[in-house]
């Protein structure tokens, strides 16, 4: 019997769990499907596992404990997935896991300038050979004030990455980072979203920020405001959102992460009605770009988490503690 298991493993990820195998001389038992309650019985004999793309609801919880898994290492940053006051209660301990935040940042400023250069909209222009000027101005990013919403090391790269640019950096974390007060300057939210022309979204979900931008918070930004989002759709209230770019408040948004898109993103869709109300709404919109959830998605964050992951997994089994538990 293998000595690790990991469910939710993507093609991409298999080369990294069995690189890992290698070299720190353990066997993993890799299973495509996500775990859930059909089949959560595969748990039966391991202490712990390494999962990603689960819900870990009462229900699915309870089933794994009854299973004598007692750790979960999650191949993610988020944990929003896990039912934290029933893991608590069960006692399981959860780990998230972290990667480079160049990734996700880099995406983020690429996303940035496409919101501001109207990027879709001259795409799509040019897909049918209207090579015309009319409506496709766009702004600098230079003569910009940015507003970064957290900024933890995901955030404080972006501001690195945008300090070249020669724009104005605004920050909202509720626990500023010294080192980057030679490059922002640090606002209540209110401040930061009437002064931004650009708002970009680095914070971790809580369940507590729920809906962090909603109807008052639009309200308070200026006129032809660019948003984007690369953290969690949960932060943006998405009716909110679709009233704000009816009315032209928002200029244009770039969402890698919308409200409620768990089921859709991942899968592939081609030829299937979206039923999502939000989804199909926001797609409508020729000045929204939506991308799937992607933006950690580069060969060396999917290995950095694998390697994470597994690295809490043994820990957890090895001291009954991890260095990234977060539950």
């Amino acid at each position: 019997m293998s000595d690790l298991i990991a469910f939710g493993v993507r093609p991409d990820e298999k080369t990294f769990f069995e690189q890992y195998g290698k070299e720190h001389g353990h066997t993993i038992r890799l299973i495509p499907q996500a775990l859930n309650r059909d089949n959560v019985g595969e748990l039966k004999g391991y202490e712990g596992v390494c999962a990603l793309e689960s819900i870990f609801d009462e229900a699915l919880l309870a089933d794994i404990h009854a299973n004598g898994t007692k750790y979960i290492a999650l191949r993610s940053v988020g944990y929003d997935s896990v039912d934290e006051n029933v893991a608590k209660q069960l006692g399981i301990k959860v780990s998230n896991s972290s990667y480079s935040p160049s990734s996700v940042a880099e995406f983020a400023v690429m996303l940035i300038l496409m919101t501001m250069r109207k990027a879709r909209q001259i795409t799509r222009h040019s897909d049918i050979q209207d090579f015309s000027l009319n409506g496709l101005d766009g702004h600098q990013l230079s003569n910009s004030t940015v507003g970064i919403i957290g900024a933890g090391n995901i955030g404080a790269t972006v501001a690195r990455c945008l300090s070249g640019f020669g724009c104005e950096i605004l920050a909202y974390d509720p626990y500023p980072n010294e080192s980057l007060k030679n490059l922002v300057e640090y606002v209540e939210l209110d401040e930061l979203l009437r002064r931004s022309d650009v708002i970009t979204l680095h914070t971790l979900y809580t369940g507590e920020n729920y809906h962090m931008l909603g109807e008052r918070e639009f309200n308070l930004m200026k006129n032809g405001v660019c948003l984007v989002n690369c953290a969690r759709g949960e932060l943006i209230d998405g009716h909110a959102l679709i009233d704000a770019l009816k009315s032209g408040k928002i200029m244009s948004a770039a969402l890698d992460v919308v409200e409620g898109d768990q089921p859709l993103f991942n899968s592939n869709w081609n030829n299937k009605p979206i039923q999502d109300e939000i989804m199909r709404s926001l797609r409508s919109f020729p000045n929204v770009t939506i991308t799937p959830h992607i933006a950690f998605y580069t060969a060396n964050a999917v290995k950095e988490m694998v390697d994470h992951a597994l690295d809490n997994l043994i820990e957890f089994m090895n001291t009954t503690e991890a260095t990234n538990r977060v539950i």
